[in-house]
């Protein structure tokens, strides 16, 4: 295969990294090849590389087959090779007669027929090592498909967040005055997908932090209609790095106090130090926040409204999911915990249940979402306890009621 026609590119110091026992061989500027022998710049070559001992002691007859090269080289010899060739062929059978030579004699130029090895410099690969080269060919290959199943996956799943703004122009309200602003910004990255990117761009390339609140807005927006624009990822709390949520850490921090995400590196880094607790290992959904509320830690109930809100931006969890939002009561307090669950609430209370001192009862159940829990909160607040936990004021108790009397939940609902 040609090399213009290969699709991928290998590094050479990836190959000499990872494959054992590689000999790399560079052509110094003195080597001047006899031009007008009838033998191949590439036998010349390889005659070099004999003469001068630039490689261990094998059999030279083999050395064609288990000499790679990388691009520059190769058109620099290609090069010569045609120099050499016009001496004894016309003109009009000079391309033909270079590509035999190279077919023939020439170094191999594709790992796996499908990749340019970059680079000046020629590799020789003993026989009990070319598996390894195969390997590190294939795990290239492999990375690059998932590279282009991803962007096929972005295109299917919708236009960009740029795109979607753009549309969007006209609007007579914060978003509005965002979307003048990034549309008169030539430098705003149009490619861009995650919002932590846009955060950080409109924050301090353009030097206004009082877009924060129109930028959730618009994008909660965008994944409400773009769902699979959602990249599953979040940034580190500590180095800024992207952690998949599927990867990643949640960590209190005892002194400020704050909820962190931290990838592995820097949950290693602070594991035996006592200023942190360790809350969850892994994905982080809806199911993993009701046990952040349920952690024996008060956690400020607006950490963890900040931290449903990231999750809703990277699209992992969504406002809108549906669940159900339930009313448990502490028998011996009396006070009632508004929460929300996407199991059902019977296996939530006995997980709550092995934690709690007092008997957990269940008053009430209904249909709905995050967005109804946190409407339900703002609600009864003035009656307030400790985080999710509610006094039994009669208000809260005749909403409650109300939802037995017409759901037909069955519970207790003193």
């Amino acid at each position: 295969m040609p090399l213009d026609h290969a699709t991928y590119r290998i590094r050479y110091e990836d190959i000499i990294r990872k494959v054992p026992n590689v000999q790399s061989i560079t052509l110094p500027p003195s080597w001047v090849p006899n031009l007008r022998v009838k033998k191949s710049i590439f036998t010349q070559f390889y005659e070099h590389i004999v003469a001068e001992r630039l490689c261990s002691a094998v059999d030279y007859t083999t050395l064609h087959n288990r000499t790679y090269i990388g691009e520059q080289m190769h058109k620099r010899l290609l090069s010569l090779e045609r120099k050499r060739l016009s001496e004894f062929v016309k003109a009009s059978e000079l391309d033909k007669a270079v590509n035999w030579s190279d077919a023939n004699s020439g170094p191999l130029t594709l790992v796996l027929g499908k990749m340019i090895i970059t680079g000046d410099v020629a590799l020789i690969i003993p026989e009990e090592s070319k598996e390894a080269l195969v390997k590190v060919g294939v795990d290239i290959l492999e990375r690059q498909r998932l590279k282009n199943v991803e962007v096929i996956r972005r295109r299917a799943a919708g236009p960009t967040y740029w795109h979607w703004l753009k549309s969007q122009d006209g609007r007579d309200d914060p978003v509005g005055d965002l979307i003048g602003e990034v549309m008169r910004d030539k430098e705003f990255p149009i490619d861009v997908v995650d919002y932590f990117t846009v955060d950080r761009y409109l924050g301090s390339e353009c030097g206004n932090s009082n877009f924060g609140l129109a930028i959730r807005e618009s994008w909660r927006e965008y994944l409400a209609q773009y769902p699979d624009r959602g990249t599953k990822s979040i940034p580190c709390s500590l180095c800024e790095k992207s952690v998949l949520i599927d990867d990643c850490n949640l960590v209190y921090e005892l002194c400020e106090p704050a909820l962190l995400i931290l990838d592995k590196a820097c949950a290693e880094r602070i594991e035996d130090n006592d200023d942190y607790v360790m809350i969850a290992r892994g994905r982080l959904d809806w199911e993993a926040l009701e046990r952040v509320r349920d952690h024996r830690q008060r956690i400020n109930r607006g950490e963890i409204q900040e931290l449903e809100a990231r999750l809703t931006l990277c699209g992992l969890a969504r406002a809108q999911d549906t669940g159900w939002v339930y009313f448990i009561q502490a028998a011996d307090t009396r006070d009632i915990k508004i929460g929300f669950t996407t199991r059902d609430v019977e296996s939530r209370v006995r997980e709550m249940q092995t934690g709690h001192p007092s008997e957990l009862l269940i008053l009430a159940k209904t249909r709905g979402s995050v967005s109804l829990e946190r409407e339900l909160h703002q609600k009864f607040e003035k009656h307030s306890g400790r985080g999710e936990w509610f006094t039994p004021h009669p208000d809260l108790m005749s909403y409650i009621t109300a939802i037995s009397v017409t759901k037909n939940v069955t519970g207790n609902p003193n």
